[in-house]
């Protein structure tokens, strides 16, 4: 395979695609100034492998505290032991995750990292690790083994036992270059289904016709769309996360993309039918390109291009922040330069600055000729792929291009002494030091409305009995609610149990197995004409406190989908939900507590 070619062609492809116009909330609106993640006292920074970090948080140790794990170029995963069980995390030292008694590692030689999703794939109460990867674009699964051991890869396969690829019937290998999965239970049927952002800049959804416990996803895809368009993310590489970021017990959609920003897709359909509104910039572009930015010694840096992400509370504060990982190669003066040095080192960039220019727009010229002679799907073709290949070595080989190359590394061979590099981060070539960070964006408290995305109405499904703060007195409030609230026979509809934890006070999690704990639990009262599909939905424990097990604290959703049978009556019925919990602070648990909850569902005749 000759990667110079198949790269360059993903890329014309993107450069001819259609983008999004997002609507723009803001960082400043939504978050406080981004910071870049430490561990062991020193900044995170996978440079020496190439950058393009992929963060996300799990428990990958299973003791109760969730870690830090970081993806990057090399395809392998950074975890950062986190030391402390509750509040902003301490990290400790770095350490490759191991699978099969090797280092964990997807197939990765171009444009992204390892993007780690910790999940329990196959139903058996373990967190098992998937990632994306880009060549050919599959996803590949790390089955978890408890204890913080992980099974060697597998290949995520079809129902068929055919690769996952966002193009089934591809016909260029390059077509499906560059994934990032997510799961979530698209169709509300109880199991997880496939979610797959690609480089291409679009997300697809691959439905599980299996089960919970032994998924068999569809041999085929469909687009994710918002506003009734294809999601189409600026310049490709769409890095989707799930999340229910607004806080309406509906899971959204946020996207890292090449420019470095984040949308918010926001979920205004229902469980079972989600759909999505125009997005919203929560995270704008990196202004530059990514590559060889100047950047004094001592100059903070700035979020870079390629962004990865993950959606979690780091700070554990109850609000749902974002980390970020970036990709960026800077140039750094030496210490001491002379002013004439200085002034040559200007007009070195300001000289590649216009021969970059002129490779750009002779570059577009190409790609504007071959969208012109192959357009749509005939640029995947036998005949567009071998014109598309002379064209641009005959580019490539032109007097114009050749005069080019050889002024550009004159250019920067005397640059080289100008600029500090250090070994171990330099990028592929030239002086360019290579970066790959993390940044916190810590979710502001009293963020506006407007800056979680309201671009579009939203029908909203309030629950039956309003949920108030909790007090000293009650520490602890729930509520129950049902969306939609009106539903035919034969359709699923969820309920959701919300509960509200007041600060300092925790409860015990569902799976708290201690001897002597009295965990959280749940029960469901069904009327007739009415069924439970799946079981409930756990949310993961936030912490588990010193001498204590897992609890939840905050504001916690446990949610179950109910099926209307065809038996079922129109007209109103209630359902009632049983939540069992104890309320405990630093010092004292209170009386364990059952609270009966209603909310009431309408069923419609036709």
């Amino acid at each position: 395979m000759n990667l110079r070619r198949t790269s360059i062609a993903a890329a014309a492809i993107l450069l001819v695609a259609g983008s999004l116009q997002p609507a723009f909330a803001g960082d400043s609106a939504i978050f406080e100034k981004p910071v870049r993640l430490e561990a062991d006292g020193k900044i995170i920074d996978t440079g020496n492998r190439l950058g393009h970090s992929g963060p996300t948080m799990a428990d990958v140790d299973g003791d109760g505290i969730p870690d830090l794990v970081v993806g990057d170029f090399s395809g392998q995963f950074r975890v950062y032991p986190n030391l402390v069980r509750t509040g902003m995390p301490r990290l400790g030292p770095m350490k490759y995750l191991m699978a099969g008694g090797v280092p964990a590692k997807v197939p990765i030689y171009c444009c992204i990292g390892s993007s780690p999703l910790f999940v329990d794939f196959d139903g058996d109460g373990r967190l098992d690790l998937i990632s994306g990867s880009y060549d050919p674009g599959a996803c590949y699964l790390f089955l978890g083994l408890g204890h913080g051991q992980f099974a060697a890869r597998e290949t995520l396969l079809d129902k068929h036992n055919k690769l996952l690829l966002r193009e089934p019937n591809q016909q260029q290998v390059y077509q499906s270059f560059g994934s990032w999965p997510a799961l979530v239970d698209w169709d509300n049927d109880g199991d997880l289904d496939l979610l797959v952002g690609g480089f291409d800049g679009t997300i697809r959804i691959f439905l599980n016709e299996g089960t919970r416990t032994d998924p068999q996803f569809a041999g085929t895809n469909f687009k994710v769309q918002a506003a009734g368009k294809d999601v189409q993310v600026p310049d490709g590489h769409a890095a989707p996360v799930v999340v229910d970021w607004d806080g309406d017990g509906r899971w959204d959609i946020l996207c890292g993309c090449a420019r470095g920003s984040v949308y918010f897709y926001r979920n205004i359909g229902t469980r079972a039918a989600p759909k999505f509104a125009a997005p919203v910039t929560l995270v704008a572009e990196h202004h530059g390109t990514g590559y060889s930015e100047f950047r004094e010694a001592g100059q903070e840096p700035v979020p870079g291009v390629r962004s990865q992400i993950a959606a979690v509370d780091y700070d554990r504060d109850g609000r749902v922040d974002l980390l970020l990982g970036d990709f960026c190669t800077t140039l750094t003066p030496k210490a001491g330069l002379t002013a004439a040095q200085r002034t040559e080192m200007t007009a070195i960039f300001q000289r590649q600055a216009e021969i970059a220019k002129v490779h750009k727009a002779i570059f577009a010229a190409l790609v504007k000729e071959f969208e012109k002679k192959y357009p749509g799907n005939l640029a995947f073709s036998k005949e567009g792929d071998a014109w598309w290949t002379k064209a641009y070595q005959s580019m490539h080989k032109s007097r114009e291009s050749e005069d080019l190359k050889r002024e550009s590394a004159d250019l920067e061979s005397k640059l080289v002494p100008l600029i500090e590099t250090p070994p171990d981060q330099r990028w592929l070539s030239g002086p360019a030091t290579c970066h790959g960070y993390v940044w916190f964006y810590s979710r502001k408290p009293d963020a506006p409305a407007s800056s979680l995305g309201t671009v579009a109405e939203t029908p909203k499904t309030a629950p039956s009995n309003p949920l108030a703060d909790p007090t000293e007195r009650e520490p602890v409030v729930a509520s129950l609610s049902v969306e939609p609230t009106r539903a035919k026979r034969g359709e699923v509809v969820a309920v959701t149990i919300t509960v509200k934890i007041g600060r300092d006070w925790h409860i015990n999690a569902v799976s708290d197995t201690r001897e002597f704990a009295i965990p959280t639990k749940l029960e469901i009262n069904l009327p007739s004409g009415m069924t439970t599909v799946g079981e409930w939905e756990i949310p993961k424990p936030d912490v588990a406190l010193a001498d204590s097990g897992p609890v939840y604290m905050g504001e916690v959703r446990f949610t179950r989908s109910l099926k209307v049978d065809s038996s079922a009556q129109a007209g109103r019925l209630e359902l009632a939900c049983k939540v069992s919990y104890q309320a405990c602070d630093d010092h004292r648990c209170l009386r364990p507590t059952s609270k009966t909850l209603r909310a009431q569902l309408e069923i419609q005749a036709k």
